[in-house]
């Protein structure tokens, strides 16, 4: 996906990071280096964190303290956002919770741990859907951008619509790579039924300008959604006392 934004002007600021199997139950990642969870940005303002608004901007000032780097901050923080939030939504990445997103000191930010996707999403004990929303937006995300009303909201939502509509032009190349990934055994690709997942995202049928309308309206459903926030607050306590 960062390849095919990049060749059409679009730098998302991704951070994909390498990853290499060395047996069917071990592996070695790559180090981030200068980076958090965002759980931890959340605890900074104690167990009640994930409901504050200016978490995250109050973090990315304090280790960006000058103007003209607080603005690259903010900047490379809408880019890279807008970059995870289509494609998480793409490729239906599940389990999102705050410790499984990340943020480095310079802003930029970025998702780990891919063990669900293609719309397998996680539940609570007794059926309960962990996940609301088709992916992770919310208040003090968008507060960093200086809210719904701020002008680099606005640059972001354009940005992740552009790059939604990328995404969508190359389609049949998605499929193709995920199909060729079926032998690979993993249990949640398993064939055609599970990559029917990012068909349905991507709505080919539709008109790019339906399509950028469509996925605006997400970005503001999954802003008006609270249940994220208080899935994280629930992710902190069971840290905290598990």
């Amino acid at each position: 996906m960062d390849e095919m934004w990049r060749d059409e002007g679009l730098d998302l600021a991704m951070e994909p990071y390498k990853c290499v199997a060395t047996s069917p139950m071990t592996g070695i990642l790559q180090m981030v280096p200068n980076s958090v969870t965002t759980a931890e940005v959340h605890m900074r303002d104690g167990m009640m964190g994930t409901f504050k608004d200016p978490s995250f901007s109050d973090w990315i000032r304090a280790n960006n303290p000058d103007p003209r780097s607080h603005k690259t901050a903010v900047d490379l923080f809408s880019r890279s956002c807008a970059g995870y939030c289509v494609a998480t939504c793409v490729l239906g990445i599940g389990d999102r919770h705050n410790d499984n997103i990340m943020i480095q000191s310079s802003g930029r930010y970025f998702h780990i741990d891919f063990g669900h996707f293609l719309g397998h999403l996680k539940y609570y004990k007794l059926g309960i859907r962990r996940e609301r929303t088709p992916f992770v937006f919310t208040n003090e995300m968008a507060y960093v951008l200086g809210g719904v009303e701020g002008k680099d909201f606005g640059k972001f939502v354009d940005t992740a619509c552009t790059a939604y509509c990328v995404l969508r032009r190359h389609m049949h190349l998605l499929v193709s790579l995920l199909l060729l990934m079926v032998p690979a055994d993993m249990p949640e690709l398993t064939g055609r039924d599970d990559i029917n997942h990012i068909v349905t995202t991507l709505a080919p049928e539709v008109s790019d300008d339906r399509a950028r309308e469509s996925f605006e309206q997400t970005i503001h459903f999954c802003l008006d959604s609270r249940f994220k926030r208080f899935d994280n607050y629930l992710h902190n306590i069971a840290h905290a006392f598990g």
